[in-house]
C-alpha cells in the first residue's frame, strides 16, 4: 500500500478506520469498539470509513485544528509549513501521548501498531522536514 499522510503527519494508510483497511462489516465493528476502548470515542460501525484528510472534501475529524490551517497555508503536511511546531500541531501530536501511556502496556504489538503508531507523528514530520521525499 502507498504511504498516505494526513496534514499532521498521521499515517492514514495505517489507520484502522482508513477505507482501504476495512474489508467487512466486522472490521468496522471492531474499529468502533476499539475506538471506544482506546480513545473514548463513540463512532457507529457504519460511520467508520475514512479516505484520509487530503482525499475528501469533508474533514474526517471536524474538530481537527491542523487540516484547515494546512489547507489555508497551501501546504500538504505541516512539515512544509514555516510555522512548523505551532500550537495547533502540538495539540494534535500530543493527543496520542496520554492514550499511549494509558494503554500501551496492555496492548498487543498488533494493537499498538494499529491504534497508536499511525498517530505518533513528531519523528515522521521531522524526517520529512529534513528530506521531503522520505515518507
Amino acid at each position: 500500500m502507498t504511504v498516505l499522510l494526513g496534514c499532521c503527519g498521521y499515517r492514514c494508510d495505517q489507520c484502522p478506520a482508513y477505507k482501504a483497511n476495512l474489508r467487512t462489516h466486522a472490521d468496522r465493528v471492531k474499529v468502533s469498539e476499539d475506538y471506544r476502548k482506546y480513545y473514548d470515542y463513540e463512532i457507529e460501525p457504519e460511520n467508520v470509513d475514512c479516505d484520509g484528510c487530503l482525499h475528501t472534501r469533508e474533514a474526517p475529524n471536524p474538530n481537527c485544528p491542523v487540516r484547515p490551517c494546512a489547507f489555508g497555508r497551501g501546504v500538504q503536511t505541516c512539515a512544509e509549513c514555516d510555522d512548523f511546531g505551532c500550537a495547533k500541531l502540538q495539540q494534535t501530536m500530543n493527543a496520542i501521548k496520554p492514550i499511549a501511556a494509558k494503554h500501551a502496556q496492555n496492548m498487543s504489538a498488533e494493537e499498538y501498531d494499529r491504534y497508536i503508531r499511525p498517530f505518533v507523528t513528531e519523528e515522521r514530520l521531522e524526517k520529512l522536514r529534513r528530506s521531503p521525499n522520505a515518507e
